[in-house]
């Protein structure tokens, strides 16, 4: 029940958040340097880490993969971001406001698969320039969104690339 009541919560911030953030301008006039990944997948996370680091090589970027899993045991919970993690009111604690929103990133990349209430909680805390997901999720938290199947990273990640290299 107070799980239910919690995600309704983080709707409601999600929503006020969205209208302020509507308008936000993006600037991609420089190259790269810091790169925000979220997978929900962490079977995913050699390939992708891999692809994107010889991507990014000549940018000297700095890429940083982290998992999101909704539910977990606490043994888990040092290595992965999860629904505890947030708080009643979109407030976020731990790993995320030690590590990740200490943080400016110039591009986020979200290649979760499933569009997740706390996932988009923390795209509306994290400062970046620019964002890419998946065409089927919401399409008002990112800035570019690739149209794929969901299970093929391999040509999500080369859409990336490609679309990448147009706007650098």
């Amino acid at each position: 029940m107070f799980d239910k009541l919690k995600e309704n919560m983080h709707s409601f911030f999600a929503r006020k958040k969205r209208k302020i953030t509507a308008n936000k301008v993006t600037k991609n006039q420089r190259k790269n340097q810091s790169v925000l990944v979220i997978i929900d997948d962490i079977n995913d996370k050699e390939f992708i880490n891999r692809e994107l680091s010889e991507f990014f090589r000549e940018n000297k970027a700095t890429i940083q993969v982290e998992f999101f899993k909704k539910e977990s045991t606490k043994a888990e919970r040092l290595d992965y971001i999860t629904s505890a993690d947030f708080g009643w009111f979109g407030g976020v604690s731990g790993k995320i406001k030690e590590f990740i929103l200490t943080k400016k990133y110039d591009l986020l990349i979200n290649y979760s698969k499933v569009d997740e209430v706390y996932l988009k909680t923390l795209l509306l805390h994290c400062d970046y320039d620019f964002s890419i997901s998946y065409a089927h999720l919401d399409n008002e938290l990112y800035d570019m969104q690739i149209s794929c199947d969901v299970n093929d990273i391999q040509t999500f990640t080369s859409e990336v690339k490609k679309y990448l290299k147009i706007l650098n």
